[in-house]
C-alpha cells in the first residue's frame, strides 16, 4: 500500500518536470500572432477591412469662393456602392479625396462615417465641399478609398509575434481583442470647413466641423 502511494506521489513530480520544462522552452520560441496576423497593426475600424468600394459616381454641384476669397470650393454629390464581404457587421470611415484632373495631384481629402451590415452590399448618397488652393475653377474629380485606421497592436506589443505558449488562448479570444481595439481607440479624421450662415448680419464664413452632413 505505502508502495503505490510512493509511486503516485512520483508520478506528480514526474508530471511537473516533464511540463515546466516545455512551458520554459515555448515561451521562447516566437510565432505570429493571431489578432494582427504578424504585422504588428489592428484595424480599430470594426470590420472594415473587409468592405470594398464596388461602384462610385461623383457629380460636381457649385463652387463657391472662401469668405477671404482667396479659393474656391468645390462642391459634390457622392454616390457609393460597399460591399462588405465579412461575417460581422462593418463601421468606419470612408476617406474622400479632391483631385486636380490637369496635374493628377490630391487637392483636399474629406471624410464620412459608413456603416455596412455583414454579407450584403449597400448605397449611400451624400454631399460634400472641399477647399482647393487655387482661386481660379480647374477640372477635378473625387477618389475614394476605405479606411481600417490601423493601430498598434498591443497585444504583442506591435511586434507581431507572441510566444507559443500564450498563443492558444490568445488565438481564442482573438474576436474580443479585435473588438475592444475598435471600442477603445476610435479613429478621428481632421477637421474640415463647412459653410455657416449669420441670419443676424447677413455674412458667412466657413467653420471646422467633426463630420460630414
Amino acid at each position: 500500500m505505502k508502495l503505490l502511494k510512493t509511486i503516485k506521489f512520483q508520478k506528480k513530480y514526474l508530471a511537473f518536470f516533464t511540463v515546466m520544462p516545455l512551458l520554459l522552452i515555448t515561451s521562447f520560441i516566437q510565432v505570429d500572432c493571431p489578432v494582427c496576423s504578424g504585422t504588428g497593426m489592428v484595424s480599430n475600424s470594426l470590420g472594415m477591412e473587409k468592405v470594398r468600394i464596388v461602384e462610385m459616381e461623383s457629380r460636381e454641384i457649385g463652387t463657391m469662393y472662401h469668405a477671404c476669397g482667396m479659393f474656391l470650393m468645390y462642391g459634390y454629390e457622392v454616390d457609393l456602392t460597399l460591399e462588405n464581404k465579412g461575417s460581422q457587421d462593418a463601421i468606419g470611415w470612408i476617406k474622400l479625396v479632391l483631385v486636380d484632373f490637369k496635374e493628377g495631384k490630391p487637392t483636399d481629402n474629406r471624410y464620412t462615417v459608413i456603416e455596412v451590415p455583414a454579407d450584403s452590399s449597400w448605397e449611400f448618397q451624400f454631399s460634400v465641399w472641399f477647399q482647393s488652393n487655387h482661386d481660379e475653377k480647374r477640372v477635378t474629380e473625387v477618389r475614394a478609398e476605405v479606411l481600417t485606421g490601423e493601430v498598434p497592436d498591443e497585444t504583442c506589443d506591435g511586434t507581431g509575434s507572441v510566444p507559443l505558449n500564450t498563443y492558444p488562448v490568445i488565438s481564442n479570444l482573438k474576436q474580443q481583442f479585435q473588438e475592444l481595439y475598435a471600442a477603445e481607440i476610435p479613429w478621428v479624421p481632421p477637421a474640415f470647413y463647412e459653410w455657416y450662415d449669420d441670419e443676424d448680419t447677413g455674412t458667412g464664413a466657413f467653420i471646422d466641423t467633426p463630420e460630414l452632413e
